[in-house]
């Protein structure tokens, strides 16, 4: 499964205890100078990794580019009617 959005946005929209560990990895891997920031930031362009967040969850680390915002196709599959 794939979250997007503001850190601080998701962590009130899943606010539960069974993600606290994914957002204080998340947390780590953000912060300058933490050995999952180190890690990641040591990851060739293109690679990713499995790391294992503890016995029921895991991460994958990942360097890619993203697209250029201009050409970047935003879709709205929400039907207002």
């Amino acid at each position: 499964m794939a979250i997007f959005g503001k850190l601080e946005i998701v962590k009130k929209q899943l606010s539960s205890d069974k993600f606290t560990k994914a957002f204080d990895y998340l947390e780590n891997v953000l912060k300058q100078g933490t050995i999952e920031n180190e890690r990641l930031l040591s990851l060739p362009l293109n690679a990713f990794e499995k790391v294992d967040i503890d016995e029921n969850n895991f991460g994958l680390e990942q360097i890619y580019n993203s697209k250029e915002r201009e050409k970047v196709v935003f879709l709205n599959l929400i039907s207002n009617t």
